[in-house]
C-alpha cells in the first residue's frame, strides 16, 4: 500500500460514520461505506461518502459494544462512529491487520486483508438511490432483505 493511500485511510478513520457494511462479495472483498469528516467531498457543504474495500480478507471480527445501553425510542438506531485506527500488522506479514473503533457504544472491528481500495462516491447519487441514507438515527443505508421483500426502501419510507 502506498504511503499516500495509507495517509488517506488514516484520515478516513480518524473521524467517520459507518453507514453500511457490504458483505455481498465477501469471498473477494468486504466494504465499509463511510462518511468521512476529514476528507473533502466533490459536493460543496457535504461530507465525503467513501467505499473502503478490504480486498482478500483473511479474518474479520466484530465486537458489539452497545448491548448494555437501551435507547428510549425503538425506531432509533445507534450511530457507528469511528475515531481510531490501530495498525496491528506484524513485521514481515504479507497481510495488513487493522483495529477500527470509536465511541463506547459502537462496534470494534478487527480485519486482516491483503490490500485496500478507497472509492469516492457521489452524495447526489446516494440521495437518489438510497433516500434517507444520511439519517443519523436510521439503520444502515441499504435496506435489509426483509425490508426489500416487503417493498420498503427503509423503515418508514416506501
Amino acid at each position: 500500500m502506498s504511503e499516500g493511500h495509507w495517509d488517506l485511510l488514516e484520515r478516513v478513520f480518524s473521524d467517520c460514520h459507518v453507514v453500511d457494511v457490504d458483505l455481498s462479495e465477501w469471498d473477494r472483498r468486504v466494504g465499509l461505506l463511510v462518511v468521512a469528516d476529514h476528507v473533502e467531498s466533490d459536493e460543496w457543504g457535504r461530507n465525503a461518502p467513501l467505499l473502503v474495500s478490504f480486498v482478500r480478507v483473511h479474518d474479520l471480527r466484530v465486537k458489539f459494544n452497545h448491548l448494555d445501553i437501551e435507547l428510549d425510542d425503538p425506531t432509533v438506531h445507534f450511530q457507528w462512529q469511528v475515531d481510531t485506527m490501530i495498525d496491528k500488522t506484524e513485521k514481515g506479514e504479507r497481510t495488513r491487520r487493522l483495529l477500527i473503533s470509536g465511541l463506547k457504544a459502537t462496534p470494534t472491528l478487527e480485519i486482516e486483508f491483503e490490500r485496500v481500495e478507497i472509492e469516492h462516491l457521489s452524495c447526489s447519487d446516494m440521495d437518489r438511490r438510497l433516500p434517507g441514507w444520511t439519517d443519523p438515527s436510521g439503520p444502515f443505508a441499504r435496506p435489509g432483505v426483509l425490508q426489500m421483500l416487503r417493498g420498503r426502501i427503509r423503515p418508514g419510507i416506501r
